[in-house]
């Protein structure tokens, strides 16, 4: 049996796959950061409308499972770099069949994750028509991975013993190709994942430990800390003006900076609605504030990243024009359904809460909304508002969205107290 590791080279294995995971590193951290809100440059290789890795990482195909597609990426190469360590440092200690197997696995691996590449590029192409130069490179990498393999695989073959292998990869590759569609079909379940699973920064860590377990007293010890860490804001009035409902002579006048696509907005528009039923309903009064992260009304984010933000944004303004006041049921119909709505959607929804769908129409697109989306901008802007959901309660900026719910509330209502005296 001729030796297949001396015709298969690992190095090179080695160093692609190491360049895969460092790729594959960089797309899981921009996917996070992008959609929990997080301001950010934009990416190198987000060039132009047809090149852009952030709109792709926006994008249905950049999670599977809850999980950014990229993450997946970065498993899979730290184990094509074990396997071509395990060729190149370790084949002393490896028979001859093992090594061909390790070399067989990795055709393996690579094949179903060409056949994955092979979509994901067709989406690119033909569904979003953008281009991603990062995503590109992992898929010629893989390509140039599984080339080597095969190689070495080949190499080793009786004829007949090969007609069987490529009969048999084949089979693989079609069975892989059948079951690659329900990637799209995987993005529903996994925007309910990452809402159940939060945001990474807990409230313990949000206020100085990374212990979740603190009792009521430790908690509020950070949390005084944290918000004594924060100036207050000097009084600004147009802060607490807006679409707003509960109290109008409340004591806590809580202000959300939001935009209708970013899931976690979606959470805290669900914990301020709990709280307007909760026993501290006569203590407050929520106020909406846009803040899309989309450059198309929002000069202050470095790209369209959410694509129907500003759309979404001038939806519910409009709804809350002339005599019938409806920001807040446009307000609920927009996070309930999110990216499925479409313009004409919106017009057909606004009909339907009795308001004209002519003049809704026209409002979508009129100046006057453009400059009132662009008012709640600035003043986001101004104030700091760097990611969302950004709130602020009186003129106190929280450290967590999450201290609207009603765990923490009556705790937050302590220490603000005692802050006031």
């Amino acid at each position: 049996m001729r030796n297949t590791v001396k015709r298969f080279s690992w190095t090179v294995v080695l160093v692609l796959s190491l360049a895969g995971l460092l790729i594959s590193g960089y797309l899981t951290q921009r996917n996070y950061a992008l959609t929990e809100g997080v301001l950010l440059t934009p990416s190198f290789c987000a060039v132009n409308e047809t090149i852009d890795c952030d709109r792709v990482s926006l994008s249905q195909y950049a999670v599977v499972f809850g999980y950014p597609l990229s993450s997946l990426g970065s498993a899979f190469y730290s184990v094509i770099l074990w396997l071509a360590i395990a060729l190149g440092f370790l084949k002393t200690y490896l028979s001859p069949e093992i090594r061909r197997e390790v070399v067989n696995w990795i055709v393996a691996l690579t094949l179903v994750a060409l056949v994955v590449d092979v979509y994901l590029l067709g989406a690119l192409i033909f569904d979003l028509k953008t281009m991603c130069l990062m995503c590109v490179a992992t898929y010629l990498i893989n390509a140039s991975i599984f080339l080597l393999a095969w190689k070495g695989m080949r190499d080793d073959l009786a004829p007949a013993t090969e007609k069987r292998a490529i009969i048999f990869w084949t089979g693989i590759m079609v069975a892989m190709a059948i079951n690659v569609p329900l990637i799209k079909y995987w993005k529903s379940d996994a925007t309910e994942l990452a809402l159940a699973a939060g945001p990474k920064q807990s409230i313990a860590t949000t206020t100085g430990d990374e212990n979740p377990q603190l009792d009521r007293a430790q908690l509020k010890e950070r949390l005084l800390q944290a918000l004594r860490e924060q100036p207050e804001l000097a009084h600004n009035s147009e802060l607490h003006e807006g679409p707003s409902k509960g109290s109008s002579t409340a004591e806590y006048s809580i202000t959300v900076f939001s935009d209708f696509e970013c899931p976690y907005c979606r959470k805290a528009a669900e914990l301020t609605s709990t709280l307007l039923l909760s026993e501290y309903r006569d203590l407050v009064r929520v106020v909406f504030k846009h803040y899309p992260l989309s450059s198309v009304c929002n000069p202050h984010v470095p790209s369209d990243m959410h694509k129907k933000a500003c759309l979404f944004a001038a939806a519910a303004n409009c709804a809350n024009q002339g005599d019938m006041r409806k920001f807040w049921s446009m307000h609920d119909l927009i996070f309930e359904k999110g990216s499925a709505l479409d313009e004409e959607d919106l017009v057909a929804e606004a009909g339907l809460m009795g308001l004209d769908e002519e003049e809704f129409a026209e409002c979508l697109t009129s100046s006057a909304v453009r400059d009132q989306i662009a008012r709640d901008v600035n003043l986001g802007h101004s104030i700091g508002v760097e990611a969302i959901p950004t709130v602020f309660i009186n003129n106190r900026r929280l450290p967590d969205y999450r201290l609207l719910g009603p765990d923490y509330f009556g705790l937050l209502v302590e220490v603000l107290t005692e802050l006031d005296e």
